[in-house]
């Protein structure tokens, strides 16, 4: 068999589909914190992993994740807001009475 070329293409593991391998594990967080935000209480979660993933990921050039870092913020910082505003008009007594 001379002559005949064997190609051999590499095949990602199954395990990387649950949980990627070269993403940032801070970014990863923060993707899921900014899911879970939605529930508002958890957005100031979601702030905080996001600038900690993206500071990380700087310093670590060859990770991925920077999409789910920046959904974390965007995500996390208008609803930080929304609770902020919320824990102000309660305690003002605006709401609830």
């Amino acid at each position: 068999m001379a002559g005949v070329a064997v190609r051999v293409e590499a095949v990602a593991p199954v395990s990387g589909w649950v949980a990627p391998v070269s993403v940032s594990p801070l970014a990863l967080l923060a993707g899921y914190a900014g899911l879970v935000a939605f529930l508002v209480v958890p957005a100031p979660i979601a702030v905080v992993l996001g600038w900690v993933a993206l500071r990380d990921l700087r310093k670590h050039p060859e990770k991925t994740g920077r999409g789910r870092a920046i959904f974390a913020l965007l995500v996390g910082v208008p609803l930080s807001v929304v609770l902020v505003v919320g824990v102000v008009a309660v305690t003002i007594g605006v709401v609830g009475k």
